[in-house]
């Protein structure tokens, strides 16, 4: 079973002719969960396969506040990349460095091989937390 969060407040929202959206705001300040939910039941596909980064700029400007009672799963979504490769094609020919870490290790010969980040987000009743970083 998935537990659920249930709230009735004030949320920007709007409805267009094939979707609906509504924008959470998070804990950070100018940090918002913008959620786009199909109009009809088994529109999901559809909707993923029209819809495009252009669809935002017309979203944002076109949300309203009102009251809504909402119900949304609890959720937490992590996500890890390794970033060497990409770093590369940025022109980095070597993320081989030298690293000095003294304050923790006097090995003189400790060397950075890999660049990784990390981030994830947490939705639940009390919020919304996020974290992230790249070692």
């Amino acid at each position: 079973e998935v537990p659920f969060m249930k709230a009735i407040d004030e949320f920007r929202h709007a409805k267009f002719e094939d979707f609906q959206a509504f924008e959470i705001p998070c804990n950070e300040e100018n940090i918002s969960m913008l959620f786009v939910l199909p109009n009809k039941q088994n529109g999901l596909r559809a909707l993923e396969e029209s819809f495009k980064f252009q669809n935002l700029t017309n979203i944002l400007p076109k949300l309203r506040n009102v009251t809504l009672s909402i119900s949304l799963p609890k959720f937490k979504v992590e996500f890890v990349e390794e970033l060497s490769n990409k770093v590369r094609t940025l022109g980095v020919e070597n993320v081989k460095k030298k690293v000095t870490l003294s304050g923790i290790n006097s090995n003189d010969n400790i060397f950075m091989y890999q660049l990784i980040h990390k981030s994830s987000i947490e939705m639940h009743e009390n919020g919304t937390e996020s974290a992230g970083g790249t070692y």
